[in-house]
């Protein structure tokens, strides 16, 4: 079986309702998955016919499932630690803490605030004050997290013309979106 057949074969079997059906046909039912390359420097980029750039990444259909599932446990993990420190966060000034924690919970916020949908705020909010009160007050994994995280490359987090196209479709406000969707419109919009 060649790419384009299995890549076919994977599109069909896309599961109803899923969010990135319309990206793997348009609206007459077409394939729209051009090649899907590796460059050597890494990465896998998927081509989308008659849209501005590759998408960063490939929406494998059975990882995507696998990881939808993982996903409906983490809020659960993080009810469970919102609980138990749930009487804790309340008592606690943020200003007060650590400049690990103080710097992730500055960030949490940002993405807390261009966030539309009240259930993500929840969950990144519950997801926020577990993770800074976890390193607050356990310095083992603090200093373990800091020692690996002084490495971090921004320059590779940072979002690209790419990236912003492509999260241009998501319901939420970051640096750029306007500007993206001036200048390139939203993914799908070469298919209407």
């Amino acid at each position: 079986m060649n790419k384009r057949d299995f890549l076919n074969l994977l599109m069909r079997n896309t599961a109803k309702g899923d969010p990135l059906k319309g990206l793997f046909k348009d609206a007459k039912g077409q394939f729209r998955v051009d090649p899907v390359h590796c460059p050597p420097e890494g990465g896998t980029f998927t081509n989308y016919t008659g849209e501005k750039f590759p998408f960063p990444g490939f929406p494998d259909q059975e990882k995507v499932n696998l990881v939808a599932g993982a996903k409906r446990l983490i809020p659960m993990g993080i009810n469970m630690m919102s609980s138990i420190i749930g009487s804790l966060r309340q008592n606690e000034d943020p200003h007060r803490w650590c400049k690990t924690s103080r710097e992730l919970y500055r960030i949490f916020n940002i993405m807390i605030e261009r966030e539309k949908d009240e259930g993500l705020k929840k969950k990144f909010t519950d997801l926020r004050d577990a993770v800074c009160l976890f390193l607050e007050y356990d310095d083992a994994y603090r200093f373990r997290f800091q020692a690996a995280f002084q490495n971090l490359n921004i320059s590779e987090i940072k979002m690209t013309e790419a990236d912003r196209f492509w999260a241009s479709r998501m319901d939420f406000d970051f640096e750029g979106k306007e500007d993206s969707i001036k200048k390139h419109g939203k993914p799908g919009d070469s298919q209407k």
